[in-house]
């Protein structure tokens, strides 16, 4: 079974604030999994706007790498 956009999105989100240690910024571990459903609510919901789904998890990962590099 295919993995909905947001599930993709959803994934590559903590995966990646895992990697750069943002998990250990908040005060619980719910509270991370719900910063990274928002963002990834952002992040799915642009990828349509801009015309280019997510085709996989690789694309979702990149995308969000490209949003955190985008706060810097």
């Amino acid at each position: 079974m295919a993995k909905s956009k947001m599930q993709l999105a959803n994934k590559a989100w903590r995966n990646v604030s895992k990697n750069y240690e943002w998990h250990t910024h908040f005060p619980s571990k719910k509270a991370w999994k719900t910063f990274c459903r928002e963002q990834a609510k952002y992040t799915a919901l642009d990828a349509i706007d801009d015309n280019d789904p997510l085709k996989g998890y690789s694309d979702a990962e990149l995308r969000v790498q490209q949003e955190i590099m985008d706060w810097f």
